[in-house]
């Protein structure tokens, strides 16, 4: 098995080791353009899928393109305002819009662009814990993540929620270099320590431990929790466990700082709710989409589908969809998106509460499909490639854990919690939530750069 192990690193090695050669700027532009390149040539392929819209992104930027308001289109052709989705990619889809007929170039420009920093972000975390020739494992893992290469193909947040959880963890790895030794440096000069990053990591002059450094982290978690609410648990979790670890340490000033990121991550949520209070009459912090995703695994058809099924055989939600097509004739007291929403949450509440074994059993039940490494055999979707993309997963996450382990020294640093705290965020959430394999797509970075430290012999300690 040791042979076979140090075979592996050679050949992988042999690869590796003359990209490393390159200078260190010249390193990052390269892996940014050939993942832009790559991930423009896949969504080239696949174009005409962003035609669809499942999720309504594409409706509501329409709306913000033509008439100004953030809202779903009526039968009568008139704007509604609404809170259905988070607000952060259809902005930027209107705001990006140039042509008035064919929107796909721009979209595929933005995914590719998105992807690409996704990568240059991973890239530049593992420069940090591992070496170059191991960085460019991690790039390679995110760019060619079957997960992310799908959704980058699709009219959907996985592309965007990807990039800000890249550029969150990327940040937090920016702190890290420089909070180990922080009075070492203080001592060494009588200006504030400097996250000071060459041009080869791409990195601004910002005060470790400082106001600027958190604040910049709270913008991130703010325009994070902007594209997916989810991320606002994963907001709350990280900046108490650095405050937590700064009281563990007893650096009692340091604990004042994630207060400043929470506060701006506050504003971003204040913002969100007054708006929707101010148009659609209700205080929504996340979005009036919330009711539905617990009532879809919540519900009495999905629970007879788990007594009666074998384990991980996928479920027809047809039936389901259909009567929840029903549900504004059936129910008078569903007026507005925001009743319908509440109705929903209602409805699953109910049968939450009157199963509650059940529910235990489907939570343990959407915890497994969210970490499986294998996609369900459904018509359509090849036995072998659902095999290759289960071989492919479950090599990540084995290799993973080995770089969680070598790196165990290392869990109170800041990239280190925020890529604990994210898998925890995804974990409990989407063990009530609906859920399924892309709703982990925002951690392949921190998986990635963990598979790169499980593969590296030595472990690296790096504050450049």
């Amino acid at each position: 098995m040791v042979k076979l192990q140090t075979a592996m690193r050679s050949s992988v090695t042999s690869v590796l080791k003359p990209l490393s050669r390159f200078s260190g700027h010249r390193l990052g532009i390269a892996v940014f353009l050939v993942a832009v390149v790559f991930r423009g040539a896949v969504g080239w392929v696949f174009v005409d899928n962003f035609d669809a819209d499942p999720d309504a992104y594409a409706a509501i930027a329409n709306s913000i393109e033509r008439t100004g308001v953030y809202g779903l289109t009526d039968d009568q052709g008139i704007a509604r305002p609404t809170a259905f989705r988070p607000p952060l990619y259809p902005w930027i889809l209107a705001v990006l819009s140039i042509s008035d007929q064919d929107h796909r170039i721009e979209i595929l420009v933005l995914h590719a662009m998105l992807g690409g920093w996704t990568v240059l972000a991973t890239f530049l975390i593992a420069m940090r814990y591992t070496s170059s020739r191991w960085s460019f494992l991690a790039a390679g893992l995110v760019l060619l993540d079957p997960i992310l290469l799908m959704q980058s193909t699709l009219v959907m947040t996985e592309t965007l929620a990807t990039a800000l959880a890249a550029t969150v963890l990327w940040w937090c790895s920016v702190m890290t270099s420089h909070s180990r030794r922080p009075e070492r440096a203080q001592r060494s000069s009588g200006n504030p320590m400097l996250l000071r990053c060459n041009c080869r990591n791409f990195a601004a002059l910002v005060p470790a431990y400082s106001v600027p450094a958190y604040s910049v982290l709270g913008i991130l978690l703010a325009l994070s929790y902007l594209c997916r609410p989810t991320f606002l648990v994963w907001a709350v979790l990280l900046l108490f466990a650095l405050a937590g670890v700064s009281a563990w340490r007893q650096r009692w000033v340091n604990m004042l700082q994630p207060a400043i990121a929470l506060l701006i991550v506050a504003a971003g949520v204040g913002a969100w709710t007054a708006r929707n209070w101010t148009v659609i009459g209700h205080p929504v912090w996340a979005t009036t989409h919330g009711g539905y995703t617990l009532l879809l695994g919540n519900n009495p058809m999905f629970y007879q589908h788990l007594r009666t099924s074998r384990p991980g055989e996928a479920w027809d939600a047809e039936p389901f969809l259909e009567d929840y097509k029903n549900r504004l004739q059936e129910h008078p007291e569903i007026v507005d998106e925001h009743s319908d929403d509440r109705w929903a949450y209602e409805k699953a509440k109910a049968t939450i509460v009157s199963q509650p074994q059940v529910f235990a059993y489907s939570s343990l039940v959407r915890l497994a499909r969210l970490w499986s490494p294998m996609p369900h055999q459904v018509q359509g979707r090849s036995a072998s490639m659902n095999l290759a993309v289960g071989i492919f997963y479950t090599c990540v996450f084995l290799t993973s854990l080995i770089g969680l382990f070598k790196q165990r020294h290392r869990l109170l640093e800041p990239f280190m919690l925020a890529g604990l705290t994210l898998a925890i965020t995804l974990s409990v959430v989407h063990s009530v939530y609906w859920s399924n394999m892309r709703m982990r797509a925002p951690l392949t970075p921190a998986l990635a750069v963990l598979v790169a430290a499980g593969c590296c012999r030595n472990v690296k300690v790096n504050t450049d």
